[in-house]
């Protein structure tokens, strides 16, 4: 999709993330990055550089906070996208979003604030194979803000948006955060407890409408779903299924090119 839009010369002013979106955003925002280098880094990429054992962290803090290391994706996003990967180009403003484990919040982590390369890795933590990450101006564990609420609609027209793209990868309702309650104490928990308070919160969650409710102006959203993912290609990544979809993205951001004509000559 990304290299489509990118042909077509049209970017984006404000990119917020979730998941592994995170990833993809990094890449084609940085500083170093681009559309072609996103499609070199799934191209390149294979089930064992997210399933990285992390037995070197286990021996370094004494403790084991995952059971996978972020070491080989970290160094591919360098590789390609430069040792500042977490610094967006043209003035591009970005956004992760990350669950809060204390209170089960949906927090928003600016590519200006001074913990957003941190803010990042714990996007992208999936108890027990990712870790929790702490913040500490925040003084709390984040965590995939995408386990809270998957789709961050309000979150854009907040940011004062006047056209909306979604890109999910599996089309789904049922990720919302609304979850109002409060803990009293804030401490850092294990791999162990992490893993449980997050499959708690989710648990939760499951049956909620990922839009948390919100009622926001249709006709300014625009979705895209590219064909062909689960959650079980998620869960087992494959080289095979990235390739799939870089194909499947770029015909869809295609059809929807075509599709909506309207939104680009605006």
């Amino acid at each position: 999709m990304a290299k489509f839009f990118e042909e077509k010369g049209f970017t984006f002013d404000f990119n917020i993330a979730s998941s592994v979106g995170i990833l993809n955003t990094c890449v084609l925002n940085a500083r170093g990055g681009s559309a072609e280098k996103l499609r070199e880094f799934w191209k390149t990429t294979y089930f064992w550089h997210f399933f990285y054992p992390a037995w070197k962290e286990w021996l370094k803090n004494r403790r084991y906070d995952s059971l996978c290391s972020k070491e080989l994706i970290e160094k591919k996003i360098k590789k390609l996208a430069g040792d500042d990967y977490w610094r967006p180009k043209d003035g591009r403003i970005i956004e992760v979003s990350v669950l809060n484990l204390d209170d089960g919040r949906v927090e928003y982590v600016p590519s200006d604030d001074s913990e957003f390369p941190q803010a990042i890795w714990a996007g992208v933590g999936f108890p027990p194979l990712a870790p929790a990450v702490y913040l500490s101006n925040r003084g709390h564990q984040y965590v995939d803000g995408g386990l809270g609420r998957n789709h961050m609609i309000q979150r854009c027209f907040e940011r004062g948006c006047d056209r909306i793209i979604v890109v999910n990868i599996v089309e789904s309702k049922k990720t919302a955060a609304g979850s109002k309650s409060q803990e009293k104490s804030v401490r850092i928990r294990d791999g162990k407890e992490v893993f449980w308070r997050t499959t708690r919160m989710v648990i939760k969650r499951v049956f909620a409408d990922s839009s948390g409710g919100e009622k926001v102006d249709e006709s300014k959203v625009f979705h895209i779903y590219p064909s062909g993912s689960s959650y079980a290609s998620i869960l087992t990544p494959s080289n095979l299924w990235f390739r799939h979809m870089i194909k499947v993205g770029y015909r869809e951001a295609e059809r929807f090119f075509v599709t909506r004509p309207k939104i680009w000559s605006e």
